[in-house]
């Protein structure tokens, strides 16, 4: 399975700085994955989206690599997002690392987020965190896509854009997800919707399935909420549990954490500039 975060909302360098050391930590070996048996580490890709709203930048980058093991480019990725970033600028930022689920395909183009252009000039920006059925999902897009050629979650970011470019808002398609039974374990996601006048819609889920409510599996698939006035950050737990290992700035240490329900959790935002 997967890792991620979505921050959203007034830029804190010293903040970014260390949830990217916490990811760097959590991908190397995750503590709720070895105790839960889903995955000892995230060795099969990594992507992250920004988007700079009070700059008009953006930048969107995935590998196949490690995390861990791609410094070259995990460093100039973060070095430029950093170097394009002012304390309090207006800031999507969604950083994902991934274990692939058995058969799936890998590579740099099946790395998380993933990115699908609508018809209006829009765009979907998904990670996830989770399993879906990507049979039902081609179904209900009437086969129009190659699910051999894609990844599980690809399918679900597909169907969530081919709903809004039909009309549906965000928060319904992705409702939608939930009432037609496609989610096969979790449907933890971090989507942005960015419109062409550099407007956002954010998404944030947390779905358990049955199968996945053991004590062990809601430890590792549970997402936190950390929080302070100006600051949104929805986050994976293992990356919580690090917060108490890793040393952190104070802006990060005095973060609001909240657990989320795991149950139909969806949180819903719009942000501007």
């Amino acid at each position: 399975m997967c890792r991620f975060f979505l921050y959203t909302g007034s830029a804190n360098r010293a903040v970014i700085r260390d949830l990217l050391r916490l990811m760097l930590e959590v991908s190397r070996c995750d503590a709720y994955g070895i105790l839960s048996g889903i995955d000892d580490n995230h060795p099969d890709g990594w992507g992250v989206y920004y988007l700079n709203l009070s700059k008009g930048i953006e930048i969107f980058t995935k590998s196949g690599k490690a995390i861990y093991e791609d410094s070259k480019l995990v460093n100039n990725t973060f070095d430029t997002i950093l170097s394009n970033t002012s304390n309090n600028d207006i800031i999507v930022l969604l950083l994902h690392v991934r274990a692939a689920s058995t058969g799936e395909p890998l590579g740099p183009e099946h790395a998380h987020p993933y990115m699908i252009s609508i018809e209006d000039g829009s765009k979907v920006v998904l990670a996830h965190n989770g399993a879906v059925y990507k049979d039902k999902i081609a179904d209900a897009l009437n086969r129009t896509i190659d699910i051999g050629k894609m990844t599980d979650s690809k399918a679900l970011a597909y169907y969530i854009a081919r709903r809004v470019s039909q009309g549906v808002g965000l928060r319904d398609a992705v409702q939608e997800v939930i009432n037609r039974n496609f989610v096969k374990t979790a449907l933890n996601t971090g989507i942005v919707r960015v419109h062409p006048d550099v407007t956002c819609e954010i998404i944030v889920t947390a779905h358990l399935e049955k199968s996945s409510e053991q004590p062990h599996r809601l430890c590792y698939y549970r997402l936190y909420r950390a929080k302070s006035e100006n600051i949104e950050v929805f986050l994976s737990s293992t990356l919580v549990y690090y917060m108490n290992f890793v040393d952190l700035s104070k802006d990060t240490k005095t973060l609001e954490i909240i657990p989320l329900p795991c149950k139909e959790y969806i949180y819903y935002t719009k942000l501007t500039a």
